[in-house]
């Protein structure tokens, strides 16, 4: 996506995040890139923001809440893959009532996040390379041994069943929608102009 954003726009990929040399600094990069984020983040979009628009119904606070994740991270080229985490988070925020599964998953996108940006400065070309590869395979393993387990278990039947698209709306009223209305997509509109910005800008 950063290469085709940067064949036909004024796309630049952001620099990449420069790891300490210090392991306990590392560490500390660690915790500040992939435990804090798992547990704010979640805590904003789908504790708070999530769950306040589940009044116009619960598609509409997953996608909405997942577009506001979505810009929130400001890269465009990001943009798609972030989206999709997100709405899987919503979903299992919605399905197990609980923000730990969702926690879960933004933990082990980051730390893969991370894992990677790690490969790329502290190794070298080969040894960087294998582990790339290795961490590919490690979590893809996990995932199909996830699903089986899921499977096996019937773990699904425990959870709330995915709502579907056109679930009931809340009976607001006028005055409740005029106040609440603008202002929010207003503020979407302008995290969107600042996401695609740097595509035209000189």
């Amino acid at each position: 996506m950063q290469r085709l954003l940067a064949a036909f726009t004024r796309y630049r990929a952001p620099e990449a995040i420069r790891l300490p040399q210090s392991g306990f600094a590392t560490f500390l990069y660690f915790i500040g890139m992939c435990v804090v984020p798992a547990v704010l983040e979640e805590l904003l979009v789908r504790g708070a923001m999530q769950a306040v628009l589940s009044r116009w119904g619960t598609w509409f606070s997953i996608v909405v809440s997942s577009v506001v994740f979505t810009l929130l991270h400001g890269d465009i080229a990001q943009m798609p893959s972030l989206f999709i985490l997100s709405v899987l988070m919503g979903l299992a925020a919605y399905c197990t009532g609980s923000l730990a599964l969702g926690m879960a998953l933004h933990f082990a996108y980051n730390t893969m996040s991370f894992l990677f940006l790690y490969a790329a400065q502290k190794m070298d070309g080969v040894s960087a390379f294998a582990f790339a590869g290795y961490l590919v395979a490690v979590f893809c393993v996990g995932a199909v041994v996830c699903l089986a387990a899921i499977r096996r278990l019937g773990v699904m039947r425990r959870f709330r069943p995915i709502p579907r698209v056109y679930d009931p709306k809340n009976r607001q009223s006028r005055l409740e929608r005029l106040a609440s209305a603008p202002l929010f997509p207003l503020v979407m509109a302008c995290m969107a102009l600042r996401a695609a910005w740097p595509l035209f800008a000189k």
